[in-house]
């Protein structure tokens, strides 16, 4: 009797465990998550870094987005229906001239937007990645 306790102790143990793994992901993908100030660090899964000396931002709070791309001022809106889904309306931005590698570096951030689909915010560090619909990682961004 008493290793038929144990095993159920251990049994339950082990399920609360998992039990609170799961709520942990699902945290991490929750379309609150995605709530704050965030900073551009790289673009997709090759870690091609943000370009030294320019910062990419974006702060998401309410379905609304605002921001800066290096050069100009963002605005637009993002849609998180469900847990892990997020999409970004077109945006809008000043139109201002900057260096050509902060230029780049923006049109590329808007460019990625667009095919945003999907999101995940990393256990380990808390790196916010959006992900197009083959759940690539097209940008990484950190909390600021």
């Amino acid at each position: 009797m008493q290793l038929v306790r144990r095993t159920a102790s251990a049994l339950t143990v082990l399920a609360l465990g998992f039990g609170l793994t799961a709520c942990a992901d699902d945290d991490n993908r929750s379309p609150e998550a995605l709530e704050g100030n965030w900073v551009l660090v790289e673009f997709d899964e090759a870690d091609l870094p943000a370009a030294p000396g320019v910062t990419t931002t974006i702060t998401l709070e309410g379905g609304k987005m605002t921001g800066n791309g290096g050069v100009n001022t963002l605005n637009g809106t993002y849609d998180a229906p469900e847990d892990g889904k997020v999409s970004f309306s077109p945006v809008a931005s000043t139109k201002m001239a900057g260096e050509p590698a902060a230029q780049a570096q923006e049109e590329r951030f808007l460019s990625e937007l667009a095919k945003v689909v999907n999101f995940e915010i990393d256990d380990e560090d808390g790196e916010l990645e959006l992900k197009d619909d083959k759940d690539n990682t097209l940008v990484v961004l950190t909390q600021q």
